[in-house]
């Protein structure tokens, strides 16, 4: 699928100038709506393409973010409009009780911003982490600004990648692979730390909670 996608971007790239930037609006908009679409190593050619003279870097990039911001937006806004009938349904909840369902709402006020700035650079996570904050009911100026700030960020880094490095796809997939490796493994790191932070705060309660029993025996 890689090897077709890139042939129509450099059938546009060389013939239409128009369907190019149209290209690079609905590839943006994939990335972000289909996790398994290869949308970061399009944008990074999409860097290189810049380095040619023939397109505006301008439009480039505003087609690209465009593109990603408001396919990140409509998640939001489709998931914070339904998320009241995912978390009443019976499905739901038979893995989450209404005590849960609560605790996830405080979550996402709390750190909802965080997980879609940092979950942005993750693997398959950014869809997810933006349903979830919709879900859950992340304030939507708050959403919409980190959707904004991790787009323009994720997406330019990548461009400014294929600006630098050319044409060299070995390359560029080479760098994309550590660069997700790297992120991959700082996100378990953090869920590892979180959960024993967790642990220790639940176990510091229950001998709270006791305390005042041994008191009063």
């Amino acid at each position: 699928m890689e090897q077709t996608i890139y042939a129509y971007a450099e059938y546009f790239a060389h013939n239409n100038s128009f369907l190019a930037y149209v290209f690079f609006f609905i590839n943006a908009s994939l990335q972000a709506l289909f996790p398994p679409y290869p949308g970061d190593t399009i944008i990074v050619f999409q860097g290189y393409i810049g380095t040619l003279g023939v397109f505006s870097n301008f439009l480039i990039v505003l087609t690209t973010l465009l593109g990603t911001v408001l396919s990140g937006i409509f998640l939001f806004v489709i998931s914070y409009k339904y998320g009241d009938n995912i978390t009443s349904h019976r499905f739901f909840r038979r893995f989450f009780d209404v005590n849960k369902i609560d605790n996830l709402h405080k979550v996402f006020n709390k750190y909802g911003v965080g997980l879609i700035l940092f979950n942005r650079f993750v693997p398959g996570c950014a869809m997810i982490t933006v349903i979830a904050a919709g879900i859950f009911k992340l304030n939507r100026i708050k959403a919409i600004a980190s959707l904004t700030i991790a787009g323009i960020v994720h997406n330019c880094l990548l461009m400014a990648l294929g600006y630098t490095v050319g044409y060299n796809m070995p390359l560029i997939r080479e760098i994309l692979i550590k660069f997700n490796k790297f992120f991959i493994l700082l996100a378990l790191l953090l869920a590892l730390i979180i959960f024993i932070i967790y642990l220790r705060k639940k176990k510091q309660e229950e001998i709270s909670v006791k305390e005042p029993n041994l008191d009063n025996e």
